[in-house]
């Protein structure tokens, strides 16, 4: 299995976390892919780099990728989900928060904006429950400590 350091040069996730030449990452990300086209953790972060970028567009693409090569990421779902919200496609953000959540069911990030997405369809019971469902996950969980704008 391919490392991911391995192609950005050596540094550990937390240190990738707080790199702050997104760009530098991305062309790193960009060379990587060269070498090893379907490594889906390399196409996974460029999403999570070009969404950081807003480069919308281009990220749906590299986690649309990712999701060809293997489509059981519950958090690439979730990010393409989100994107697509951002964008205010808010039916196909439903579709990739309902993937998410059929791979990892209590992900209650998924559910969260799966009801931002539905109110905004004004489809105020389902994402009543919705709402629940992240409170039955995450009891401690302040509903209104993300909106759209701010991801988890």
């Amino acid at each position: 299995m391919y490392k991911l350091e391995n192609y950005l040069g050596y540094f550990p996730r937390q240190r990738f976390r707080k790199f702050k030449q997104n760009e530098e990452i991305l062309a790193r990300l960009d060379r990587a892919i060269k070498v090893c086209p379907n490594q889906e953790r390399f196409w996974y972060f460029r999403g999570v780099i070009l969404s950081k970028l807003q480069r919308y567009q281009e990220a749906i693409a590299s986690f649309e990728r990712s999701l060809q090569i293997r489509s059981n990421q519950s958090q690439a779902w979730y990010f393409r989900g989100f994107i697509l919200l951002q964008l205010k496609d808010y039916e196909e953000a439903i579709v990739s928060f309902d993937r998410a959540i059929k791979i990892q069911s209590d992900k209650y990030e998924a559910w969260y904006f799966r009801a931002w997405a539905l109110l905004q369809l004004q489809q105020y019971e389902e994402a009543s429950v919705c709402f629940e469902r992240v409170i039955q996950i995450r009891p401690d969980y302040q509903l209104d400590w993300f909106s759209p704008e701010d991801p988890k």
